[in-house]
């Protein structure tokens, strides 16, 4: 299955990285130890945006909703942009780089909410103490 979706990955032009015990994401995943300017060096986002459906819509994503209530005050850089509930599409976080340029995309609504916690820390988003 992990041949499968690296084949997939590759056909697509994705890079994935596994993160511990939750499977495949695609996109960087910070390294601590990396020097700065090299591959995998920490660059957080200087913005993220969580992209949610607003009324009932959201309603289906209950693990949205508890990231929300219970995440969301604890990350500064975080903003929640309300999509109209037509649209179709899932929850994502939208980074964007220092010159507020669109870095990188992950959809986020099959996630739990700790899952998009430690993804935001993996990416070098930390929530404040």
């Amino acid at each position: 299955i992990l041949l499968f979706l690296l084949g997939i990955a590759a056909a697509a032009g994705q890079d994935l990285v596994a993160d511990g015990d939750h499977g495949l994401r695609g996109g960087l995943t910070c390294n601590k130890e990396a020097k700065a300017g090299t591959e995998g060096a920490c660059n957080p986002a200087a913005k993220v945006v969580l992209q949610v459906c607003g009324g009932i819509c959201r309603e289906y994503y209950p693990q949205i909703r508890y990231f929300i209530r219970d995440e969301l005050s604890a990350f500064s850089q975080i903003t929640i942009d309300e999509k109209d509930d037509q649209t179709g599409e899932q929850p994502f976080f939208q980074f964007y780089d220092s010159n507020g340029a669109k870095s990188d995309r992950i959809e986020v609504g099959a996630m739990f909410s700790h899952e998009m916690v430690e993804e935001l820390e993996a990416r070098g988003i930390k929530p404040k103490k």
